[in-house]
C-alpha cells in the first residue's frame, strides 16, 4: 500500500521531471538525477532519491506543517529535513510564542503564559490564563520561583481590595523573547510553501523568487522583507489564499493567515519582492482594500502550473 509520503515523493518527482524538461534542462540535470525519480525540497532546491524517504531512523525528506506545527499546522508537504529543523529553530519558535501571548492577551484560546505580577513593591512570577470569563493567575509554586511571603502578601492585598471594593492597581510584565523579524520569516515561508503545494515548481523557480529561496534555504536571525501585514484578528484554523486583482498595482498571491497577511510575487507578470514593498506601502497610504480570487486551501501538493503528463 502506497503511503502518503510516497505519494507526495511520486507527485513531486513526476512535476519536477516535467518542469525541468519543459524548461529545456533535460540534458543539463535529469541526467544526473536518479532514473526512479528524485524530489527537490522547495527550499533549497537540493534533489532527494526515493531512499531518503526512510533513510534510518530520521528520513532526509520530513512531513512539513503548513504553517508550523507550533502554530497549529497540519502536514501538506515534504521538504528536507535540514530546512525543516533549522526554520523550526531560527523562525517557527518565535512565531509560536508570539501567538500564545498575542493570543492570551486578547483573550483568544492560548495556553497560559509566564508573566510577573506586581503589586506595589511586590513582585510574583506566576502564569496568566486568558481563557474563560475572567482572566486568571496562578502563583509559581516551583522552588525559589517567589520570595517566602509575597504570595501570601499579594493575596491578602487582593482580599482587602475586594472586601473594601477599593481598585487595584497592578502591572502585569512579560520577558519578550520572540523577535518580529523571526516571526515574520515563519509566517512567509509558510505563505511560500503553500504557494509551492498549489503552483509546483514552476512558481518556486521564477527568477524574482531567488532572492527569497535563498534565505530559506539558510534560516537566519535577519530582516525580514515588508510583505507580512498584521490585520489584528484571531488566527484562522483553515487559512486563505487568493490571487490579487485589485489594487492594480499589486498583481501578486496573498495568503490571509487571520492575524496576518502574506503577499507573494503572482505568477502572472510577477513583481520582484522590491517592488511588492513598495506596491504595498502604497496601499496602505491610500487606504486602498485587496480584491481578488479567491484559491482553496490545499490539502495536499497539487502542483498546477506545472506541465501534465
Amino acid at each position: 500500500m502506497t503511503t502518503r509520503r510516497e505519494k507526495w515523493f511520486a507527485a513531486g518527482a513526476n512535476a519536477l521531471h516535467r518542469t525541468l524538461v519543459a524548461h529545456g534542462l533535460a540534458g543539463e540535470i535529469l541526467d544526473l538525477l536518479p532514473a526512479d525519480g528524485a524530489y527537490a525540497c522547495p527550499c533549497c532546491l537540493i534533489a532527494y532519491k526515493r531512499t531518503a524517504l526512510d533513510d534510518g531512523p530520521e528520513p532526509t525528506l520530513s512531513d512539513e506543517h503548513v504553517p508550523p506545527a507550533a502554530t497549529g499546522g497540519e502536514p501538506l508537504l515534504l521538504t528536507c529535513r535540514p530546512c525543516n529543523n533549522r526554520a523550526g529553530t531560527v523562525w517557527d519558535a518565535d512565531a509560536a510564542e508570539e501567538r500564545q501571548l498575542t493570543n492570551a492577551l486578547t483573550r483568544q484560546p492560548s495556553d497560559p503564559v509566564d508573566v510577573t505580577l506586581t503589586i506595589g513593591n511586590i513582585r510574583v512570577q506566576g502564569a496568566y490564563d486568558g481563557n474563560g470569563d475572567l482572566p486568571s493567575f496562578t502563583p509559581a509554586m516551583k522552588k525559589n520561583a517567589n520570595r517566602p511571603g509575597d504570595v501570601n502578601a499579594v493575596a491578602a492585598h487582593l482580599a482587602r481590595s475586594i472586601e473594601n471594593k477599593d481598585p487595584v492597581d497592578f502591572n502585569v510584565t512579560h520577558r519578550w523573547r520572540p523577535t518580529a523579524d523571526a516571526a515574520a520569516w515563519s509566517w512567509i515561508r509558510a505563505a511560500y510553501l503553500a504557494a509551492f503545494a498549489v503552483l509546483g515548481y514552476r512558481y518556486v523557480l521564477l527568477a524574482v523568487l531567488a532572492p527569497l529561496r535563498t534565505r530559506l534555504a539558510d534560516p537566519q536571525p535577519v530582516p525580514a522583507p515588508k510583505l507580512l501585514i498584521p490585520t489584528g484578528r484571531p488566527q484562522l484554523d483553515r487559512p486563505l489564499m487568493m490571487l490579487v486583482e485589485q489594487p492594480a498595482a499589486l498583481p501578486c498571491l496573498m495568503v490571509d493567515f487571520g492575524h496576518a497577511w502574506v503577499f507573494l510575487p503572482g505568477w502572472r507578470n510577477p513583481q520582484t519582492i522590491t517592488g511588492i514593498e513598495q506596491a504595498l506601502q502604497g496601499m496602505i497610504d491610500a487606504g486602498d482594500r485587496v480584491r481578488g480570487r479567491l484559491i482553496p486551501w490545499p490539502e495536499e501538493p497539487l502542483y498546477r502550473l506545472d506541465p501534465k503528463e
